[in-house]
Parts: structure tokens; sequence; C-alpha cells
């Protein structure tokens, strides 16, 4: 029996911005293979890296092959007290649906199907719960 070691890579970017806003952060998701294989990306690794990481956040089964630009998702996750609602729609149009230019794209592309499928996952992210802040009082006796 044949077993398949992966791993997930992230890639993040953040973009500047004059706003207090947050700005944008950009990522870039893969399944990779192990190091005895030069950390290759598996067949259609980076579609499903990439819909790995909208699945986690939002709790969701994400079919990669059915997807379209006017695919939608939503969910919410927490962590350290913060509740996140993310709000996610899968674009078309910013990246090409190729294996041109693509690294890997002799491994990744699968059957003829290109090595990225042109969609981006864009995610809009709020907080809506934060950590309750305690106040600090300090008691102390004077001595006599």
């Amino acid at each position: 029996m044949a077993t398949l070691s992966w791993a997930l890579a992230k890639r993040r970017y953040k973009g500047e911005t004059t706003s207090d806003t947050g700005g944008a952060v950009f990522m870039a998701v893969s399944y990779e293979m192990p190091l005895a294989k030069q950390h290759d990306i598996i067949p259609d690794g980076y579609n499903l890296g990439r819909d790995w990481l909208i699945g986690n956040i939002t709790q969701s089964s994400i079919p990669t092959s059915q997807l379209t630009s006017a695919s939608t998702y939503s969910g919410s996750t927490s962590a350290n007290g913060y509740t996140y609602r993310s709000d996610i729609i899968y674009v078309s149009g910013l990246l090409a649906n190729s294996s041109d230019g693509i690294n890997h794209n002799l491994t990744v592309a699968v059957d003829g199907i290109n090595a990225v499928d042109g969609l981006v996952a864009v995610l809009s992210v709020k907080i809506t719960e934060k950590p309750q802040t305690q106040s600090s009082v300090f008691a102390f006796v004077l001595p006599d």
C-alpha cells in the first residue's frame, strides 16, 4: 500500500496602505510533496491549496472542480478571544486560467487541465467579537 505524504505551503505578502482598515494581505497557498520529492506541488495543488484554506475558514467543503466566478462562501472562526466573519467570492480575470508562467507547471496540470483555474478567492474579513478587556484595580494597605 502506498501513502502520499504532503505539506501545505503558505506564502503571504502584506500590501501597503494609508488607511486604518488594515490593508490587503496576498496569500499563495499550495499542497507540496515532501522534501524527498523536492517539494514539488501535487497535481492540482494550487487550486486545492486555495480551497483548503477557504474550506477551513468557512468550515465548508469546497468543490474545487465545480467553482465559478460566481461562487461565494461565508463563515466565522475564532481564536484567542476574537471572532472573525469572512465573506469570500471567487473572482476571474485577475489570474490567467493557464499553465504558462506557473512554477511546477508540468506536474501540477492534470489530464490536460491547466495548472491554475484562473479563479482568485477574495476574502473580506471583519472582527465581530473581541476579548473582553479587564480593568486593573490595585488595592494596597498603607502601614500605620
